[in-house]
């Protein structure tokens, strides 16, 4: 009997065991995991400093995002301002100023903007340095024009003074060309300087501006027009050369009247200088047209006496002419080109033995 109590109570030792065993997992835990601590209370100032250190790092969130924006918006307004600078051409030492701005301003080059203004920049550089280059070889292609063209013996005149004039530029003046050829290019350039001031640089240029027109093929006589000289009808004054089959020229001038009305022209009256030229006119020398509802009278004489004095005034001052008829005036200015196409073809008509007739152009 006490051998039986024995083994029931070792029986109820074991139960009570499985069931010790089992209550974590009725409380939801496994048997081989760990127990939630139990909460720890801080003393009021680690709670302080704690709450503290959440704020700093809330403020400098803060104050990293507002550098941000402000960087951002520099950022967008420096590169619009390269923007225009570009598209108004301001030159590649402007286009440096305004990207050290970023750097000045710390802005990431990671920045959106500055990456855009970067590529823009790049592109302008590289199109800078081309043209750069190419301007070197433009100058060094003049400046050996005028060396070579001041020892030659019948150069262009015309090419070498547009050279001559385009090196006065400060991009080819203060080029590494012109400082490496100036011991060869100043004698040059004082030779063809000198040869521009002289009668026979002008005789030149005039002959460059002389083309014929046309040829009387029963005399040989041949007329020559100024480029110049107006080639539609217009109330104008104008000048030309006839030369005969012997090689004599002669100056002849033309006042034409043109309009919608007849004024029945019967001269000229010009104010040069301040000087009053009269000239009146034959009648009956007076070509007078008309087509559809325009009219024109035109007078053409030889340019002698005082036309020839009025043509000497006109090409070197203002002029305005009044053209007088019986039923009305016209009054013009004559513009400039056209007074110096008229001194032109007088200093030709003076020099006629001068003008080499090889060059000369034809219609």
């Amino acid at each position: 009997m006490k051998k039986l109590s024995k083994i029931v109570l070792l029986g109820m030792v074991i139960t009570s065991l499985s069931a010790c065993e089992s209550l974590p997992i009725l409380l939801g835990e496994s048997k081989g995991s760990a127990s939630i601590p139990p909460a720890v209370n801080l003393p009021p100032e680690q709670e302080q400093a704690q709450k503290y250190a959440r704020q700093e790092e809330d403020r400098q969130r803060e104050e990293q995002a507002r550098i941000q924006l402000e960087q951002n918006t520099k950022a967008e307004i420096y590169y619009k301002d390269l923007l225009d600078a570009v598209n108004s051409d301001k030159g590649l030492e402007s286009y440096h100023q305004l990207m050290e701005r970023f750097n000045i301003a710390g802005i990431a080059q990671e920045n959106q903007w500055r990456v855009q203004a970067d590529e823009i920049y790049q592109r302008v550089k590289a199109r800078e340095i081309r043209e750069a280059q190419q301007r070197e070889e433009q100058a060094l292609k003049m400046i050996e024009s005028i060396i070579q063209g001041s020892q030659a013996k019948n150069p262009s005149w015309s090419t070498l003074k547009s050279n001559l004039e385009a090196l006065q530029r400060p991009e080819y003046l203060n080029s590494k060309a012109m400082a490496d050829n100036m011991v060869r290019f100043k004698p040059a350039k004082a030779k063809v300087e000198q040869f521009l001031k002289s009668k026979a640089a002008s005789i030149y240029f005039a002959t460059e501006k002389l083309i014929k027109s046309s040829e009387n093929r029963v005399t040989g006589r041949v007329f020559y027009d100024h480029l110049d000289s107006p080639s539609t009808l217009a109330t104008k004054v104008e000048t030309y050369l006839g030369v005969s089959a012997s090689n004599v020229p002669q100056l002849r001038i033309r006042f034409q009247y043109y309009g919608t009305d007849w004024i029945f022209l019967q001269g000229v009256q010009a104010r040069c200088n301040n000087k009053i030229y009269q000239m009146s006119f034959d009648y009956f020398e007076i070509d007078r047209e008309n087509s559809s509802r325009s009219v024109w009278e035109t007078y053409d004489v030889p340019a002698v006496g005082k036309y020839d004095q009025f043509i000497q005034c006109a090409a070197k001052h203002e002029t305005v002419i009044n053209f007088l008829g019986s039923d009305g005036m016209a009054t013009i200015d004559i513009p400039e080109k056209q007074r110096n196409a008229m001194g032109d073809m007088r200093l030709l008509r003076n020099n006629w033995s001068n003008v080499n007739k090889e060059t000369l152009k034809t219609k």
